[in-house]
Order: structure tokens, then sequence, then C-alpha cells
């Protein structure tokens, strides 16, 4: 993972704007958007001061390769699309529960990437019910094949749930 992922990956978990980091590390927005652009190679002492400001912290460590994982994902490439369809559904289910729209995002791209998918995002009419700028409906041609994104605060707040909630959903038949 690149310095500028590291980044951006910190500050959206914090659910903060560039410029609320901006402030609390005592620079501007615009440098902060340079710095997740990958325009400029930070040093690890800034990288884990911005880390911090964004609440979290920056754990680097060396490691050997994982042969499992290896060994998984080669696995993975065998199995029929059906199969692997069916575990993303499953896994999908499980790393949603409690997180953003970031990670439905992320959902999403390993989903579409594994069932060769190459469906349009349309955020110009959110679905009822989710986050009108952190939400989509997925089109593959002319057919909406689902949607993606964050259930609405208000939702949230109609049902007791504290937390952000990502939302992947998808029609199979159309698939």
């Amino acid at each position: 993972m690149r310095a500028n992922d590291v980044l951006t990956t910190a500050r959206r978990r914090a659910g903060l704007t560039q410029a609320e980091v901006a402030h609390r590390v005592g620079t501007t927005q615009s440098a902060i958007a340079r710095l997740e652009r990958g325009e400029n190679s930070p040093s690890w002492d800034r990288v884990d001061e911005i880390v911090r400001a964004c609440g979290l912290t920056l754990d680097v460590s060396i490691v050997e390769p994982d042969r499992v994982e290896l060994a998984t994902i080669r696995g993975s490439l065998d199995l029929s699309i059906d199969e692997r369809w069916r575990r993303a559904v499953s896994s999908a289910r499980f790393v949603l529960a409690g997180r953003d729209a970031m990670v439905a995002m992320e959902v999403w791209r390993e989903v579409a990437m594994a069932m060769g998918l190459g469906a349009r995002l349309d955020q110009s009419n959110p679905p009822a019910g989710l986050h009108p700028t952190r939400s989509a409906t997925l089109s593959l041609g002319r057919d909406i094949i689902g949607v993606v994104g964050e259930v609405h605060p208000d939702v949230l707040d109609a049902y007791g749930v504290d937390e952000r909630v990502g939302l992947l959903e998808l029609n199979l038949s159309v698939l």
C-alpha cells in the first residue's frame, strides 16, 4: 500500500474531510489533496502524524509472503463463476455489517472483478433510503443490477442504529 492510499483510507475511516485533517495537522486542504493523489511523497513521520490526526495508528511490519493466501487465490481461480459468486455474496454480507459506503464500494469492486463485470455507477438518482451522496445504482448495459452505498442517517436513526451501515445489493436474476 502506498502512502497516498494509507492517508486516504485513514481519513475516510475517521469520517473526516480533507479540510478537517488539514486543520488538525496545520496545513491546507489542497496539501492534503495532493498527498492523497500521490503528487507528493511524504516521510513516514508525516504519514504517521496525519494518521494519528485521524484518530488511528499506523502499524508497519515486514513479514514473509503469505503462502496460504496465495494458495487460496489460486484455488479461487479454479472455481466456477457460480461458486465464486456464492462465496463473494456470502463474504459481502459479512463484511458490510456496521461498515460505511467506502467498504461497500470495495466489496463491489472485488465482486465485479471476480465476476468480470464492468457495471456503471450512477449517482444521479440515489435509491430511496440510501445516503444521497454516498450511494449509487449499478447498471450493466441498460439493466439496473443493484445498488451500492450507505444507509441514510435518518433511516438509521429511525431504527436506533448508531453507526454507519454500508449496503451492496445485487439482482442476480439480471446477471
